[in-house]
């Protein structure tokens, strides 16, 4: 094997190299990357949240916005505190809206209290959001696809034609095209 193809030895540049690949969209790159680190961010969310199941559903989501935000990476930055950040503010936030909202208590047949939790419900809502918007972009023809992709990732117009090699004119009716494709099928409410 070439010294070129090897991974890096040191962590913080496998990190950085997986989430290059990751920000050019390979999927086995995510995995690896997510695979690396899930535990290590269990850990520090489950630290700051005292709650099992919460900080599972927080690493969830932190992996969920690192794939959605994976283009504006800085690969001259270190990876794993970029992703940790992330998970971090998560939970911070996470615990905020936890003491705002009551935990319901609600005794079951044995007579044992269960808590029920507005937020558990909500995560519950936005995975199924989450894995409808997926479908429903997933569906769009290739090119579309792309420029809807590129767009939500928060690059302009002019910068997305550059990418896909079209007119910044094509550019904006393809994510035209591929927004009102969505709302009809998904019946989502995209902001303009």
């Amino acid at each position: 094997m070439s010294a070129r193809n090897e991974p890096p030895s040191d962590p913080v540049k496998k990190i950085n190299a997986l989430l290059k690949r990751t920000a050019r969209g390979k999927r086995a790159a995510f995995t690896e990357l997510c695979s690396i680190l899930e535990a290590p961010l269990l850990t520090v969310v489950h630290s700051i949240l005292h709650d099992a199941e919460f900080a599972r559903d927080i690493v969830q989501e932190t992996f969920l916005t690192v794939w959605i935000k994976r283009a504006t990476f800085d690969p001259k930055r270190n990876g794993r505190a970029w992703i940790f950040r992330i998970g971090k503010n998560l939970a911070i936030d996470g615990k905020r809206a936890r003491r705002r909202r009551p935990v319901i208590q609600l005794p079951d047949a044995a007579s044992e209290t269960i808590a029920v939790s507005a937020q558990a419900f909500e995560a519950y809502e936005t995975r199924e959001m989450a894995a409808l918007v997926n479908g429903v972009i997933d569906s769009l023809p290739a090119i579309e696809r792309k420029v809807f992709r590129l767009r939500i990732e928060g690059l302009r117009f002019n910068q997305i034609a550059t990418r896909v090699s079209i007119s910044v004119t094509m550019a904006w009716r393809l994510y035209r095209k591929a927004e009102a494709h969505i709302r009809q099928i998904g019946g989502l409410g995209l902001g303009a």
